[in-house]
């Protein structure tokens, strides 16, 4: 089985080398991405490349960012847009570095947390928190305290909020009707904080933000329609950079990072 496995990826590969010759005309494009990327550029630069391609054809799987290396080492998809934990420490692959963002714990209008001037990492573990799971480095801070925030799993590698939610929108939700708080890049929170819907919570820590980029296989060709899809990320990311630098939320949630015109 294992044999005729890898007959069938070599079969696969031989037709996508074709296609990648072939160009982007008639190509397809398959993408894995994390929940947060996909939000903040992944899902936008499918959408611009379709309007320079329109007859390629797209498809974009998003879930959780231990899962998204997965559909790449079994050939199901060209790269992955994730967190870049998974793959720093695989061989097989190649993890390029594209993004990094500050977050923001936030939560509803009027919540307690809302009116703390200097909230604690204590006080924030002390409500639920709507995420999906968090990677080593987002959950070490917590030394092992135990709180209302969640638990780590089975494997001890991840993080599962007491509120597992796989989407922003779903997050948000969820936040508007309860004491749960979130965390988000300040871009993708940024009209509900204007129409006063949410409110920043003024937390800030260095370990606070996205760290994510391109993986891909390491002795698989991009296709050009990965290509095409990489450098509108690019584009994108730049963007986002100097729409964060000019958010104000009242308090530093920057710090060191993104300051100067660094991701």
């Amino acid at each position: 089985m294992r044999r005729c496995r890898e007959l069938q990826f070599a079969a696969e590969d031989l037709v996508r080398e074709v296609e990648v010759l072939r160009g982007l005309g008639a190509g397809r494009l398959l993408v894995s991405c994390g929940t947060f990327p996909a939000e903040l550029s992944g899902s936008l630069a499918v959408g611009r490349l379709m309007v320079r391609h329109p007859a390629l054809s797209c498809g974009v799987r998003v879930g959780e960012w231990s899962e998204t290396t997965t559909p790449v080492l079994n050939h199901e998809a060209d790269l992955a847009l994730a967190e870049m934990t998974v793959a720093d420490s695989d061989a097989r692959l190649v993890a390029e570095r594209i993004g990094t963002h500050p977050c923001v714990f936030f939560c509803r209008a009027g919540h307690p947390l809302a009116r703390v001037r200097s909230p604690t990492i204590r006080q924030l573990v002390a409500y639920p928190w709507a995420l999906p799971t968090l990677p080593p480095r987002l959950f070490s801070m917590l030394g092992g305290m135990p709180c209302a925030a969640g638990r780590l799993d089975e494997t001890g590698e991840r993080f599962v909020p007491s509120i597992h939610m796989q989407t922003l929108s779903g997050s948000k939700q969820v936040v508007l009707a309860s004491d749960a708080i979130c965390g988000a890049p300040p871009v993708l929170i940024e009209d509900d904080l204007r129409a006063g819907r949410l409110s920043a919570i003024r937390f800030a820590a260095p370990w606070l933000r996205l760290d994510y980029g391109f993986i891909y296989l390491r002795d698989r060709t991009l296709s050009p329609a990965a290509r095409a899809f990489m450098s509108e990320v690019r584009k994108i990311e730049s963007e986002l950079t100097r729409r964060t630098a000019r958010i104000d939320l009242g308090f530093d949630f920057m710090g060191e990072q993104g300051r100067g015109g660094k991701t």
